[in-house]
């Protein structure tokens, strides 16, 4: 067996086709293919893997044992690229989309993991990158299109965004009793 060739998956859907059809003439009809190219496909196969996967007979074709393996196998690995194809087009599908956001440390940890979870509850096809940075690059890498939206606080000097107020938050000093600056009002 050459382990350093690639093996068409098309190979192994005709492997498949067979074993349901449990002839090659039949399989051939379901796959649209004479039966002479289906032969062949399997011939490909069998001399992929360097053994017999079918016998036939003049009832039709049976699996060998390690026919049934690579029969058992080649359904995994056809089922996993149906949902590989399947998840590419969800994810590029009109409702599906990705947002790139930003936000400072505090945003991106306590602000934005409950807003992403909420809004993808109504759109569950939108996926999120998120950027951690200062609120000046934040809002320059949206002001460059690096990023949709910016969680950033004030101030932030640019004419190039629209800035929209969110969240107004209160900042603290805590101190021991006994430091001189908890005394300070």
């Amino acid at each position: 067996m050459d382990i350093d060739r690639d093996m068409d998956l098309d190979l192994l859907k005709s492997l498949v086709a067979v074993s349901d059809a449990g002839a090659i003439t039949e399989a051939a009809n379901r796959l649209g293919l004479t039966q002479p190219a289906l032969t062949r496909r399997i011939q490909q196969l069998e001399e992929e893997f360097g053994t017999e996967l079918l016998r036939r007979s003049r009832r039709g074709a049976k699996l060998t044992e390690i026919g049934e393996l690579v029969d058992i196998e080649a359904r995994v690995l056809i089922g996993r690229y149906e949902h590989l194809k399947s998840e590419v087009l969800r994810r590029q599908s009109a409702s599906g989309g990705n947002v790139r956001i930003g936000g400072g440390a505090t945003a991106v940890s306590f602000v934005l993991p409950d807003a992403i979870t909420r809004f993808q509850a109504d759109y569950p096809d939108v996926l999120f990158q998120v950027k951690e940075a200062g609120s000046a690059e934040i809002a320059s890498d949206v002001a460059s299109g690096a990023l949709e939206l910016g969680l950033v606080t004030l101030p932030v000097r640019t004419t190039e965004l629209e800035i929209q107020p969110i969240v107004e938050d209160h900042i603290v000093l805590v101190a021991s009793p006994d430091n001189p600056l908890a005394a300070m009002s």
